[in-house]
């Protein structure tokens, strides 16, 4: 499975793909990650790929993404046609949320079909920083809005 978080650059993107890696080899996962710095002075997108499996049989990373998690829609228009997008989603505009990037997250742990509360407590124990009201109000958003899995 890959999913592919895409973001403007110094939004977290990066923490984010790190953070979840750590989260999936700390469930037994194999992860596979690549991570594209764009230009801050450009206004470019960050993008972090994340390929993993559990059950061993993983062998590289690969343009087939699985799902597509973006903070906005210049990040879907940069990569539809560099990668094959099988699912994507884009956080509204409208949320008021400072740290963007944790309701991404949200999504993902929803995606993989894991418990939200299983996430928190590793947060406690490998993230602590990450347990702020800040952090924890977008997470559980974005975990919440991804319905259709």
């Amino acid at each position: 499975m890959q999913i592919v978080f895409s973001g403007a650059a110094g939004t977290g993107i990066n923490t984010l793909g790190l953070l979840f890696g750590r989260y999936l080899s700390s469930h037994g996962y194999i992860v596979l990650g690549d991570r594209e710095y764009a230009s801050t002075i450009k206004g470019d997108n960050n993008l972090f790929l994340l390929s993993f499996s559990v059950d061993g049989r993983l062998s590289s990373l690969s343009r087939r993404v699985d799902l597509f998690l973006s903070l906005d829609d210049f990040g879907v228009t940069k990569n539809q046609d560099i990668y094959h997008l099988n699912s994507v989603s884009v956080m509204p505009k409208d949320l008021p949320y400072k740290r963007r990037n944790m309701y991404l997250m949200g999504q993902s742990i929803r995606y993989i079909g894991h418990a939200l509360s299983d996430f928190e407590r590793f947060l406690a124990s490998e993230a602590l920083w990450a347990l702020s009201p800040e952090n924890i109000e977008p997470l559980r958003a974005g975990f919440d809005s991804l319905m259709w899995v």
